[in-house]
């Protein structure tokens, strides 16, 4: 899927970083002095704050939108990826 996208590849298109695969180092746990930066968030539009409450009206079962700040639209999930 790399090298179909031209993600994380070379011109050459070889792996950025020399190798296709890190799963052996991303099972590490983080040190305990990291401090991850923040996730991003977005403030709910007006279609958001429709949807989240006719989900509120629902009642039990189907979620909870406290502190809903997802992205939702295609810029904030690009705003997203930028921020990753």
């Amino acid at each position: 899927m790399r090298r179909h996208f031209g993600v994380l590849v070379t011109d050459e298109g070889q792996p950025v970083g020399e190798r296709w695969n890190y799963d052996a180092l991303n099972r590490e746990p983080l040190p305990r002095d990291l401090e991850p930066p923040p996730v991003p968030t977005f403030a709910p539009d007006a279609t958001t704050r429709e949807v989240m409450a006719e989900v509120q009206a629902a009642g039990q079962g189907v979620g909870t939108v406290v502190g809903f700040e997802l992205a939702v639209t295609r810029q904030q999930a690009l705003d997203g990826l930028d921020d990753f």
